[in-house]
């Protein structure tokens, strides 16, 4: 049986790609990419190579084709784009719907932060409805 301690996990918003890598439960890297939505050739070559640099026994993203994925134009594009890409990699690659266990994206990530306390200085707080979303909220797609 597969044991799956290095878990690389992808997401996609608003033009931009962020990453987590896991370790036996330990949030041991993140970082975002905000180009990539400019050149989705780009962040599938960044992904592989985090694949490359990280070794993980698991890649995780969103189910592109999901019932509740709720990506639309470019942001669906890139994700499908970077499914493909972990698909073609050598390492057990999961695609899960989203789940929606809190009201909305802002709770959820105050409810990761307090799994994972090293992101917590990423943690956007609630913007009102006529202000652009963080960025940063992505970490927490």
């Amino acid at each position: 049986m597969a044991t799956y301690d290095r878990i690389l996990a992808f997401a996609v918003a608003t033009g931009q790609t962020a990453t987590v890598f896991v370790v036996g439960g330990k949030l041991m890297d993140w970082q975002m990419w905000r180009e990539a939505r400019e050149c989705p050739t780009r962040t599938r070559s960044e992904l592989r190579v985090m694949v490359a640099t990280l070794n993980p026994t698991l890649i995780v993203s969103e189910d592109p084709d999901g019932l509740n994925c709720r990506k639309r134009g470019k942001s669906l594009k890139l994700l499908r784009t970077l499914v493909q890409a972990a698909a073609d990699e050598p390492v057990t690659h999961i695609k899960l719907e989203r789940p929606r266990r809190y009201e909305n994206r802002y709770d959820e990530a105050k409810a990761l932060c307090q799994r994972f306390p090293e992101i917590a200085a990423w943690c956007p707080d609630k913007v009102k409805s006529y202000e652009s979303e963080p960025r940063s909220l992505t970490y927490f797609e």
